[in-house]
């Protein structure tokens, strides 16, 4: 017995031991705008709550104070310690479709293997503790009988990681309500009302917790519910239910499990296409001839409908939200292999194609990632070194959280959010029309707004560069080193019109 648990565990933990291994010396160099947003805030202990991601920060927060290691070497550690459980859980899963050992690990290891599993377990983001979240309270939920003071944490904790993961109650509610043959009502659904009903609880602790530090003008539901209710136009919008919304679904799910160039993006979409409808046509068809692993189907079936069908609405183009949907996929082609012949799922077979997809995505996504720290990174150390002490920065949000995370500069604005504060009224200084101030305007960003040339834009960029339509004037203007971005002020200067400014603002902002 002793012998055969101490197989058992090391069988568990050989995916994710290599896995962390190989990615503990392979961590990004680029980390995401939000990442880094995320690393500030460990560092400084300011903003933590996150509505949409509860707990990611504060746990990275005890991490980093803990251990004194940087605040993205301290969310790393996070991130491949979810890895592991992943790795635990993909392990238990695979055994409700194969028995064999050897079978075993290698699904859990074509899991682990996945591009999005790898990027995500070197970057600082909040997806991959939740798909090992969804992974651990999906294996609770398939034994028998259920435990709910072991599922609801977990269910608790795939919520707490990503907001978007009640979607998961419906499917969830599917595996773990049936009970064996002849078991009682408690067996099953009293069992999944007592674990949803801990789960929630849990939920709304830790959400008035985070409210109570962070606060909100709104309230606690405002505060719950800010993310879904942002004025962001890209979040949301029935216009993705068309052929065009499907393709950028489809070429996001392919991009969760190896890499698709932008030049083959419409032949990855069409792939992933195919490969789902065939995937979902060939489990629907075994379902309706009452195959084994039914309740494994349903669950699974569900769960990708349920999730895709809401990100298609959400958004589509952001591969993020779907690295959540690579679990149902994962289960769905397992079973999908122990349905066909046993030639197709050979040990031997299954290895080459596990090494070759981890091959793949090492060499071509996580390898670049490790060497390249990203053109934000150099634009904003740039900018670092060649603007004035003091002034106030105008970037895009990507080069505002480089500066802010790799640099001492603190007043640094994100361009489009500033535009949005100055159009309500609540711009964060009393005008750029106060002779003394010195704004510096990222390059790369005033030339992303100026081909804008919309209304908005025009009211934002006047008040920017303080012109006054009345005096014919505004601040002076020249340009930093290589365009990487202009300086306004202080002083002012006379201007023939407004065309003609921007004329030389585009002149000036030219790289």
């Amino acid at each position: 017995m002793e012998r055969s648990s101490a197989r058992q565990a090391l069988d568990m933990a050989a995916p994710a031991v290599v896995l962390v291994g190989l990615l503990f010396f392979l961590r990004a160099a680029s980390q995401t705008p939000d990442g880094l947003s995320y690393a500030v805030a460990v560092r400084t202990g300011l903003d933590m709550f996150h509505p949409h991601h509860m707990i990611y920060v504060p746990v990275a927060r005890a991490i980093h104070l803990a251990t004194g290691a940087d605040p993205i070497t301290a969310a790393l550690w996070q991130n491949l310690f979810w890895t592991m459980v992943l790795a635990f859980a993909g392990w238990r899963l695979a055994g409700l479709v194969f028995s064999g050992r050897t079978s075993r690990v290698l699904a859990a290891g074509a899991l682990l293997a996945t591009r999005g599993v790898m990027i995500y377990s070197v970057r600082v983001e909040t997806c991959l503790p939740a798909l090992a979240c969804l992974a651990m309270a999906t294996a609770l939920a398939a034994v028998r009988p259920v435990r709910p003071w072991l599922l609801a944490p977990a269910l608790a904790l795939t919520v707490l990681y990503h907001q978007t993961n009640v979607l998961f109650v419906l499917p969830l509610v599917m595996l773990m309500a049936p009970g064996p043959p002849g078991a009682t009502w408690w067996a099953g659904k009293g069992r999944a009302i007592l674990t949803l009903g801990a789960a929630a609880g849990l939920v709304l602790i830790i959400y008035a917790a985070g409210f109570r530090i962070e606060g909100s003008p709104g309230g606690f539901w405002a505060f719950t519910l800010s993310y879904a209710r942002a004025p962001i136009e890209a979040w949301g919008n029935f216009g993705y239910y068309s052929p065009g919304g499907v393709s950028l679904l489809a070429v996001s799910q392919m991009r969760m499990i190896l890499p698709v160039p932008g030049g083959a993006a419409l032949l990855g979409s069409v792939v992933m296409s195919v490969a789902l409808f065939g995937l979902v046509a060939w489990h629907i068809d075994r379902i309706r001839r009452k195959a084994p692993l039914l309740v494994l189907r349903l669950f699974s079936l569900v769960f990708l409908a349920v999730y895709l069908l809401f990100f298609l609405w959400w958004m589509p183009s952001d591969a993020d939200f779907f690295l959540a949907t690579l679990l149902p996929l994962w289960l769905l082609g397992l079973i999908l292999v122990a349905d066909l012949p046993r030639v197709f799922h050979s040990p031997p077979l299954a290895a080459v194609v596990v090494t070759v997809l981890a091959a793949g995505n090492i060499i071509f996504t996580i390898g670049p990632m490790h060497r390249d720290p990203g053109s934000g990174r150099a634009l904003a150390l740039a900018l670092d070194r060649t603007a004035p002490a003091g002034v106030e920065m105008v970037t895009g949000y990507a080069v505002q959280q480089e500066m802010l995370y790799f640099t001492d500069r603190t007043r640094v604005h994100e361009g489009d959010g500033l535009a949005r504060a100055v159009l309500a009224g609540e711009a964060p200084w009393p005008g750029t029309v106060e002779d003394g101030r010195v704004i510096v305007i990222e390059g790369p960003y005033l030339r992303k707004i100026l081909e804008r040339d919309d209304l908005e834009t025009g009211e934002f960029l006047r008040w920017l560069v303080g012109f006054d339509a009345h005096q014919g004037e505004c601040l002076v203007l020249r340009a930093l080193p290589r365009a990487d971005g202009l300086v306004l002020g202080p002083g002012r200067k006379q201007v023939s019109s407004w065309r003609a400014l921007v004329d030389e603002i585009r002149e000036l902002s030219l790289p």
